[in-house]
């Protein structure tokens, strides 16, 4: 649930994403984008960013999943139409496992952030 992907190659800790809501969205109830779909929207500008870095370094993707999630702090549900910017940080890598930060903001306003471990299958 991402539109677009910006990241700086240099910078291998660091990323963002932008997605607009739409209404027919699955995870829309009464003209709102759920808190679910906040989590999902940060798991996947994470997954995004991972999949590109690995294959520019011309390793395959692999699968990721969220094995935890900590720290999820919801503060407001956003409307169809907004547009979300995402940001995650890569804080610590251990073997296949991967430690990020992500915030989810719109309109200047943070809606929602948290700690996500996500585990990469080789």
């Amino acid at each position: 649930m991402i539109d677009s992907l910006t990241y700086d190659p240099a910078d291998e800790r660091h990323a963002s994403a932008e997605f607009v809501i739409a209404a027919e969205n699955v995870l829309v109830r009464d003209g709102v984008f759920t808190a679910g779909g906040l989590v999902e929207n940060m798991a996947q500008a994470a997954g995004a960013a991972t999949v590109v870095r690995k294959t520019e370094a011309g390793q395959a993707p692999g699968l990721g999943f969220i094995g935890a999630l900590k720290n999820l702090r919801v503060d407001f549900l956003p409307a169809v139409g907004e547009t979300l910017q995402t940001h995650v940080t890569f804080v610590h890598q251990v073997m296949n496992a991967l430690i990020v930060e992500a915030q989810v903001s719109s309109e200047g306003r943070r809606l929602a952030s948290c700690e996500l471990k996500i585990f990469l299958q080789s």
